[in-house]
């Protein structure tokens, strides 16, 4: 197998990801000198056939050995088409995150996946100027797949830090909420569906120990600042509305489903994410997720019994404007729907999360990590 290696600039930093937290970086971190199997087979692809060792590695125009500027290490978080893996620039000594996926996928031609990924990294490119999306450093591609450069965002997802900690408290959630809707905003203007807001895909700059609201929380920098790490479910939009059923159906907004939609479901997205962030639960399943049943004709009906009147027991100690915020975001009727514009200028958001955001103005209009930079 490879061996461990550490090479002079990458020293401290290759320290540091040997003893951080599985969650948040990898533990025991392999990384690999020179250039190991492909990619995609540490992604847990099946070995190349011979057809797809005959296809060009530079399909896309992307940079072609990741492993040139970067020590590759363990997997510290997954999803449906790819992995995340932690990394190190030889360089620089910069910790990254690396997402790796393949150009083919089951049920899928190989030219419609590599469009998927070309459409991924134009969006994310494309946001690059809004300093609550995670920066893309650099993209590389080989015969089997495709490496996506970012900063390592070190303080894991919100999904992790609330299944961890708990649910958020009150003041916590409007400062999550400005910021993801601060991001929807920057996107919507050039153009960006992001049609995937869920606590999985927003993470932490820095380590968050303790639960949120806790002013000793650990960590350098902004306290409680998150960034958006996964464009894979971005659409570009025109002129006209669009059709295609993409995201997590749990989040999806009733008019995705109808399958005729516009920027208004980030926003119904945003308040389901909320909502579980406040109370551990999705109104469509009050008693917790049942991890199976997940049809789009039963999340229809699902959607259409559920309660979004946010008046049970667990909604008692939050005020009654963030009870009016929520319920705005959470309309069925997309035109009573609050937008983006009108969400941030809500006065719970004001009340909650102005003070945060005026104190940390100055940090909040740079890129936290990592400084963006030309991506070849």
């Amino acid at each position: 197998g490879a061996a461990t290696v550490v090479e002079p600039a990458a020293a401290a930093a290759a320290a540091v990801l040997s003893a951080a937290e599985p969650a948040q970086a990898p533990s025991r971190a392999t990384l690999h000198r020179g250039k190991p199997p492909s990619t995609a087979q540490h992604a847990g692809a099946p070995p190349p056939n011979h057809r797809q060792r005959q296809q060009p590695a530079c399909e896309l125009g992307w940079r072609a050995d990741v492993h040139a500027d970067y020590l590759v290490g363990d997997v510290i978080g997954s999803g449906a088409f790819g992995v995340v893996r932690a990394g190190v620039c030889k360089s620089s000594g910069q910790m990254v995150a690396i997402k790796c996926m393949q150009k083919t996928r089951a049920n899928q031609s190989r030219d419609i996946t590599i469009g998927k990924v070309q459409r991924e990294a134009a969006a994310l490119l494309r946001a690059q100027r809004c300093p609550t999306v995670v920066r893309m450093l650099g993209r590389f591609e080989d015969a089997e797949g495709v490496q996506i450069v970012m900063e390592l965002c070190k303080g894991g997802d919100l999904r992790r830090h609330v299944e961890r900690y708990g649910t958020l408290d009150e003041p916590s959630l409007a400062i999550v909420a400005w910021q993801v809707l601060s991001m929807l905003q920057a996107c919507h203007r050039l153009g960006i569906l992001y049609s995937d807001v869920k606590p999985g895909n927003f993470c932490f700059v820095r380590e968050e120990r303790r639960a949120l609201g806790d002013p000793h929380a650990s960590g350098a920098g902004v306290p409680l600042r998150i960034k958006a790490v996964d464009f894979g479910c971005s659409q570009l939009v025109g002129k006209g509305r669009l059709s295609k059923r993409t995201g997590t159906l749990a989040y999806m907004a009733p008019e995705v489903f109808q399958q005729n939609y516009s920027y208004k479901v980030d926003v119904w997205s945003t308040g389901m994410m909320l909502h579980w962030l406040y109370t551990g639960r999705l109104p469509i399943w009050p008693n917790g997720d049942p991890k199976s049943g997940r049809t789009v004709e039963q999340m229809t009906e699902l959607l259409a019994d559920a309660d979004f009147s946010l008046t049970g027991p667990q909604w008692r100690s939050m005020s009654a404007e963030g009870l009016s915020f929520l319920r705005a975001l959470l309309t069925h009727d997309e035109g009573d729907r609050l937008g983006v514009a009108d969400a941030l200028a809500h006065p719970w958001l004001a009340r909650h999360a102005g003070p945060w955001a005026e104190r940390h103005a100055a940090d909040l209009a740079t890129y936290g990590t990592a400084a963006p930079v030309r991506v070849l």
